[in-house]
Order: structure tokens, then sequence, then C-alpha cells
């Protein structure tokens, strides 16, 4: 089902990391029931399994609800979702399999990408310590396009001072192997679940473990 890694995870200086699904598992759960229950006090519903993976808030109500609802409805929707994300108990972990990984390598320059807002960051870092594993935190800017977009990992490298072809990514979802491919770096697509388009990765695997 997965094929043999030829990458050799070494060979780069920066590992960076996606959140949600890659290192953090619970946390896509978490949201969907807090939005579910925003949507619900603006009389709306939504099918989770039609929100693509690694699509953020904005981009979905855009993409999906635009055509229902304006602008300014869009902003109370996300305005809701935030208070839901303060009202619920966040209840997620690291995945074992990451730890694991992340323990091995206590010396490598390692950070995170990821959609997330930094409203929802606070959330996640109260709850977790991430910087027992990371140096830098890379969430979602104003000013930089979301992934599929290459912004976030553009402004990583960049901010690193590396190159992004010295740079080795880490996501589970296609919107954010787009991302960091289209930044020019090298992509290992975790699939815990088996749901990636085939070959869309450079490499993919079901674990962590595989690298250990």
């Amino acid at each position: 089902m997965f094929p043999f890694l030829m990458i050799n995870i070494h060979d780069f200086d920066v590992w960076l990391f996606d959140l949600d699904g890659t290192i953090l598992e619970g946390s896509e759960h978490f949201y969907n029931q807090c939005l579910i229950k925003a949507l619900k006090k603006f009389d709306l519903e939504i099918d989770m399994k039609a929100y693509p993976k690694g699509m953020n808030l904005e981009q979905y109500l855009r993409v999906f609800h635009g055509g229902l609802v304006s602008e300014n409805v869009q902003k109370e929707i996300i305005e809701e979702y935030r208070k839901e994300q303060k009202k619920n108990t966040f209840q997620a972990k690291l995945f074992e399999d990451a730890v694991r990984f992340l323990k091995k390598y206590p010396h490598k320059q390692k950070d995170i990408v990821t959609n997330c807002s930094p409203a929802t960051m606070e959330i996640i870092k109260k709850n977790i310590n991430l910087f027992e594993y990371f140096s830098v935190i890379f969430d979602r800017k104003p000013h930089l396009l979301p992934k599929p977009n290459p912004d976030l990992y553009l402004h990583a490298a960049e901010y690193l001072a590396v190159s992004p072809a010295n740079c080795l990514v880490f996501e589970d979802s296609e919107t954010g192997i787009i991302a960091a491919k289209n930044a020019n770096m090298t992509v290992i697509g975790i699939d815990r679940e088996n749901t990636l388009s085939p070959h869309i990765a450079h490499q993919t695997i079901d674990s962590f473990d595989k690298l250990l």
C-alpha cells in the first residue's frame, strides 16, 4: 500500500510539520463540534465529510456558503465559532507515533506550519506544550494566503533563513501537501487512514514509526 521510503530525512536542515491530523490527534473533532454549534445559531448545517481536510474556516465559508450568506454574516459565524472554542473543553493530544519520532531527534530543527489562526493556536498551546519539541510555530497571518497557497511555507523558510529545497515537510492533507510542493519543498505524506491520493506527496507513510 505504501511505497518504500526513498527520502533520507537527514538530508534536510529543517523539518516542518503540519499540526492537525499530522502530529495532533483529536483537534479536528474539537473544531468540527465547535463549528456545528456555531452554524446552528445561523440555521446552517454542515456535512463534515464534505469539509476539505486542511481547509481553514474562512475558506470554507467563502467557498461553501458564500452564495448564501454575506461577508458580514460570515464574520459573525467566525466570531461565534471563536466563542464556542473558548466554551468547550479542548480534548486533543499528540499522536504517540509522532512523539516517538520527535523524541528520537531532540537536536533537529523542527517547526510547525499550520493554517490555524493565532486565536486557535493560543487554545492549543494552553493545553499542549508544543515547545517541548518545536522551536517556532508559524500560524496563519493576515498578509499571507493560507494553504494550499505556498505563502506560509515560504514565509517559514525566509524567517529561518533556509532554502525551501533544504526543508522536509510532513503533511496529512492534500491541501497542505500542495502548499509545500508549490513552495519547492520535499513532502512526506502522513496517511494514517489511507485517504491521500496516490503519489501526491513525494513519499507516503502510514506512521512516523516507519522513520524510526
